[in-house]
């Protein structure tokens, strides 16, 4: 997904935002039926997209992951586990891992040059790229608004803690340069959900974060985007369950068993990676299907 569409859907989501906290306008109170915990894992099946373009003294090169580049589809695990920490705020931990390894054509104007080291020939060069891109999320969210019948919207802030790896190899010289970041990026945004009916929601993550490191002429800054939207389904719904009260009694009832409410979610993730460092700009762009299960109790 290139930045011109996660803007358009940046947008749309921002109306969507509108329109919810004007249904929910003057109300807001803690949701009822809040899980304490959710404990939630699924897939995530994604396509690299993107480009490396390095201008820099002692850096030639070009390319475009998709255009230039034959990478595979790729399905990662995703983890996440969410706690109550209130009446209107809870924490959260998301993690995963995506791993992508190809083949890659650049050019250069002159020589392809890397850090000061030549590549292929003739300004081609026929690159094998091994790329780790780990993140490690803690968000929290605040309630802003909520009602039963609509559904709700909080806002979330919170850190992400990025691992970014480049190995790359001329395929044809013995030539290779690596690339490490470890950085930790602040993010902010929002999370809603829409109700379709008592078993079926719309929901949607977006947010995004940007920081820099260095100073000078070795200042990098960096740009992270995130959206994760779908349709969220009950597995495990049931009626709901009542004691007699006998004359004399008219405490409430409690629950008369404990139960993990199980969900299934289906939906869109991406992700968007972005650093700058003068004339050299890395972009990084994983998207596509997704499907997560939840337990909440």
């Amino acid at each position: 997904m290139n930045y011109k569409n996660i803007k358009l859907i940046k947008i749309s989501l921002f109306i969507a935002v509108f329109f919810i906290l004007s249904a929910c306008h003057g109300i807001s109170h803690a949701r009822p039926n809040k899980p304490k915990d959710n404990l939630e894992f699924g897939t995530w099946r994604n396509t690299l997209k993107g480009s490396l373009g390095f201008a820099n003294t002692g850096f030639d090169l070009k390319s475009d992951f998709k255009a230039d580049g034959n990478f595979d589809y790729k399905t990662v695990a995703l983890l996440g586990y969410s706690y109550k920490l209130g009446y209107y705020s809870d924490i959260y931990l998301r993690s995963n891992l995506t791993k992508n390894s190809g083949s890659l054509k650049a050019a250069g104007k002159n020589n392809v040059l890397i850090n000061n080291i030549v590549f292929g020939a003739g300004g081609v060069s026929n690159i094998a790229l091994d790329m780790r891109l780990s993140d490690i999320e803690l968000l929290v969210s605040r309630e802003l608004a909520a009602t039963d019948r609509n559904g709700f919207i909080d806002i979330i802030y919170g850190a992400k803690f990025i691992r970014l790896s480049l190995d790359l190899t001329d395929k044809d010289f013995k030539m290779s340069n690596n690339y490490l970041r470890q950085l930790l990026v602040p993010v902010a945004g929002f999370h809603m959900q829409c109700k379709i009916d008592d078993n079926f929601k719309f929901y949607a993550w977006l947010y995004a974060g940007n920081a820099k490191a260095d100073s000078g002429a070795s200042m990098k800054q960096y740009k992270t985007t995130d959206l994760d939207a779908g349709i969220e389904y009950h597995l495990t719904p049931r009626a709901p369950e009542y004691v007699e009260i006998g004359p004399g009694r008219n405490e409430e009832p409690e629950r008369l068993t404990e139960k993990i409410d199980w969900y299934v979610t289906a939906g869109y993730k991406a992700r968007s990676f972005k650093e700058t460092m003068g004339a050299n700009v890395i972009k990084i762009d994983h998207s596509g299907p997704e499907i997560k299960f939840s337990a909440r109790f």
